[in-house]
């Protein structure tokens, strides 16, 4: 069980998690009102948007799909960086420690910004360095194991982990990133060993084929 102090700790973080976004609306909004001939000159030049991942991979193919539609709408172009490295930090840490203007924006889910500061130090503060703009898009994950295997469901696939012990290795695109945490979790609550292999952005799929 954990202890009263880890306890008051995560409960601590959850509250100021929902004060920041509370505050963060509130302050949206009053911008919006006080100015609203800045937000309709927005924007005048290129938008740059940084995906903290390597090409190819989801988050990268969505920040791209958005990026044309926004260029096509607004008349400015919207063009993706990818600062992949770090479990996704660099490129988060560069988006904070960017000139705060509008044009250089972060387009990544709540890991860099929320899981990954929990786990490890990172160089940037969530609740200072950046405000959420809006939700874009839900993404599913799906499990898949080489066909080798000798497991057709996923119950065949539990009972051969268990019967294996540390034998099978499972990708994910960095550690203390979703795909990873997971998968952890999911060793954790089925009892099986598995080894973690992190690796750079999307070429884990092409490890497992």
């Amino acid at each position: 069980m954990r202890s009263q102090q880890s306890r008051r700790t995560s409960a601590t973080q959850s509250r100021r998690l929902i004060r920041w976004f509370t505050g963060v609306m509130v302050a949206l909004t009053l911008a919006l009102t006080a100015k609203p001939g800045a937000a309709l000159d927005w924007p005048t030049r290129t938008v740059t948007i940084v995906v903290p991942y390597a090409a190819g991979g989801g988050t990268d193919v969505m920040a791209r799909l958005f990026a044309g539609y926004r260029s096509e709408k607004l008349g400015r172009p919207f063009v993706v960086e990818n600062r992949a490295g770090g479990s996704g930090t660099i490129g988060t840490t560069y988006v904070a420690r960017a000139t705060p203007d509008g044009y250089t924006l972060l387009f990544t889910g709540a890991v860099q910004t929320v899981i990954v500061p929990m786990l490890q130090k990172v160089s940037y503060d969530t609740f200072h360095d950046f405000i959420p703009v809006s939700a874009l898009a839900d993404g599913t994950f799906m499990f898949g194991i080489k066909a080798t295997l000798p497991a057709k469901t996923f119950a065949e696939f539990i009972d051969y982990a268990k019967a294996n012990p540390g034998k099978l290795n499972y990708a994910s695109v960095g550690p203390g990133g979703v795909i990873h945490l997971s998968t952890a979790l999911l060793a954790a609550r089925a009892g099986i060993d598995m080894v973690h292999v992190p690796y750079n952005g999307q070429t884990a799929i092409a490890a497992l084929v």
